[in-house]
């Protein structure tokens, strides 16, 4: 489902609220910073051991997201 967020301007110096324009998040815009989110915590579980299962999961995450990006064929 589609999520409203906002950008928010503000008075210069007073930092009051001046205006606020909504704006609309994709489901595909969602999913992408879902996937994200996950390759960063790979990336930060980098120097812990991992058990072969998780080894599995993270890898076809990782092929998953590269092919969905149109970085490997």
């Amino acid at each position: 489902m589609p999520e409203t967020r906002y950008i928010r301007e503000y008075e210069q110096g007073t930092g009051k609220l001046l205006r606020t324009t909504p704006y609309i998040i994709s489901d595909a815009q969602l999913a992408d910073e879902a996937q994200e989110k996950e390759v960063q915590k790979i990336i930060n579980a980098l120097g812990e051991e991992w058990t072969p299962a998780q080894t599995t999961t993270r890898v076809k995450m990782l092929i998953r997201r590269l092919l969905a990006k149109g970085l490997i064929p």
